[in-house]
C-alpha cells in the first residue's frame, strides 16, 4: 500500500514539472511571432519587396521576343528579300508596354510600339536593298519597355548583299519569215544577245528544226551585242506553217534558259494557165485529142481526153515552172499519131503546127520543147504534109 503511494507521488511530480514548463515557454513563443509580424509592417513601408500581411504580391511585366536574330539575303539590283516576323509576348505579370526602333536606314518595322498582357505582338520587318552594294549588313533592333523587369532588349539583323548575276537579254522576242512555196528563200535575219545584268555573260544557243540555222552556236559578252544571223532553207517544205524555237542558256545567268520562236509561213504557189489550141485533123474516122503534160521532156502524166475540141486550158500552173505539152489524134480503132513537137518563139502565141494522121499507130508522144506559162512555142510546119495548126496561148 505504502510502495503504491511512493509511485503514484513520483508521477504527479512529473506532471507538476512539465505544466509549470508549457507555462513558461508559451509566453515566450507568442512574443517572437509578435516581434516578426512588427518587422514584416515596418520592412514594407520603407519600399521593401516583402508583401503586406492580406495582400497579393504584384508582378511586373517581362518582354520576351522570338527570334533573337534576323538574317536576310537579296541580290545586288534585284529584288528584294521576303519580310520576316519578330513576336513580342509578355511573360511577366500586368500590361507590357513596348517600343521598337532600329539603327540602319535599309531596315523597316512595322508597328514600331504596342500593348500586350497575355497575347502576342508581331513585327514585320524587311529591309530594302535599293542602292546596297555586295557586302554584308548589320543592324540592330531595340525593344523598350519601361517598368519591365527587362526594360531594354536588342535583335541582330544581318543583311547580305550577293554580287548582281548576269542577265540574258534577246532582241527579238520572236522571228517571222514567209516565202512561196517552191520559191526563193526568205532573207535571212539578225537575232541580238545582250548582257542586261552584271558580270560576264557566257551563252550558247542551239535549234532543232532541220530548215532553222544559225551563224554562231555560243559566244561571251559584258556590254557588247553579238549578233546571230538566223537563216531558213525552205527546199521540201509545202505550203504549211512551221514554229520552231530557238534556245538561249547562259550558266550562272539570273534567267536562263530563254527562248526566241521562229515561225515560218510556207505560202502556196502562185499558179497560172496555158491555152492549147490546134487546127482540127480533117480525116473521117478522127474519134478525138489527147493532150499530154509534163515537167520534163518525154516525162508526161496520163493523157487528158478532150473528145473532139480543138482547144484545152491547163490550170494550176506554178509560175517560174516549165512545162512540156503535146497533142495527139487517135481514130475510131484507137490507133494514135505521133504527139507535136514545139520548139520557143518569142510570140505571146504561136501557131503549132502538128500533123495527126490515123495512119500513124500508137507509141509515146515524140519529145517537145518546153512551155512555159510566161512564153510561148511554135513547131516548124512539115512541107510534105497537110498540117493542122494548133495556137499555144500564155
Amino acid at each position: 500500500m505504502f510502495a503504491l503511494d511512493g509511485l503514484l507521488a513520483q508521477r504527479l511530480a512529473k506532471v507538476c514539472l512539465l505544466c509549470l514548463t508549457l507555462v513558461c515557454i508559451s509566453p515566450i513563443d507568442l512574443q517572437l511571432a509578435l516581434a516578426q509580424e512588427q518587422l514584416q509592417k515596418v520592412s514594407w513601408l520603407r519600399g521593401s519587396k516583402v508583401t503586406p500581411p492580406g495582400q497579393a504580391r504584384k508582378v511586373p511585366p517581362t518582354t520576351s521576343q522570338s527570334p533573337s536574330s534576323l538574317t536576310f539575303t537579296g541580290m545586288e539590283g534585284g529584288t528584294n528579300p521576303a519580310t520576316q516576323t519578330l513576336n513580342i509576348t509578355n511573360t511577366g505579370g500586368a500590361t507590357l508596354s513596348w517600343t521598337a526602333s532600329d539603327t540602319a536606314a535599309w531596315l523597316g518595322l512595322s508597328p514600331t510600339s504596342g500593348t500586350t498582357t497575355k497575347e502576342t505582338d508581331v513585327v514585320t520587318v524587311s529591309v530594302n536593298t535599293a542602292g546596297l552594294l555586295a557586302n554584308t549588313y548589320t543592324a540592330m533592333i531595340t525593344l523598350t519597355a519601361p517598368g519591365a523587369t527587362n526594360s531594354t532588349e536588342q535583335v541582330s539583323v544581318t543583311l547580305t548583299v550577293t554580287p548582281a548575276l548576269p542577265t540574258i537579254g534577246q532582241s527579238p522576242t520572236f522571228l517571222t519569215f514567209i516565202a512561196q512555196e517552191g520559191g526563193a528563200p526568205p532573207t535571212p535575219q539578225t537575232l541580238n544577245i545582250t548582257d542586261t545584268g552584271k558580270g560576264t555573260l557566257s551563252w550558247t544557243v542551239s535549234e532543232t528544226a532541220g530548215w532553222l540555222s544559225l551563224s554562231a552556236a555560243s559566244g561571251t559578252t559584258t556590254t557588247e551585242t553579238d549578233a546571230i544571223t538566223v537563216t531558213v532553207n525552205i527546199a521540201g517544205l509545202t505550203t504549211n506553217t512551221y514554229t520552231a524555237p530557238i534556245s538561249i542558256t547562259a550558266d550562272g545567268a539570273s534567267n536562263t534558259p530563254q527562248q526566241v520562236l521562229v515561225t515560218l509561213a510556207i505560202t502556196a504557189p502562185v499558179s497560172t494557165k496555158a491555152k492549147l489550141t490546134w487546127d482540127p485533123n480533117t480525116e473521117s474516122d478522127l474519134a478525138g485529142y489527147k493532150v499530154y503534160v509534163g515537167t520534163a521532156s518525154q516525162a508526161y502524166g496520163s493523157p487528158v481526153d478532150v473528145g473532139t475540141l480543138t482547144t484545152y486550158e491547163i490550170l494550176n500552173l506554178q509560175k517560174g515552172q516549165t512545162y512540156y505539152f503535146s497533142v495527139t489524134a487517135y481514130d475510131s480503132s484507137n490507133n494514135e499519131s505521133s504527139g507535136s513537137a514545139f520548139r520557143p518563139a518569142s510570140s505571146s502565141s504561136c501557131p503549132c503546127h502538128s500533123y495527126l494522121s490515123r495512119r500513124e499507130r500508137r507509141h509515146p508522144p515524140v519529145p517537145a520543147c518546153p512551155v512555159s506559162p510566161t512564153h510561148s512555142f511554135m513547131r516548124r510546119p512539115r512541107p510534105d504534109r497537110s498540117p493542122t495548126t494548133a495556137s499555144c496561148l500564155r
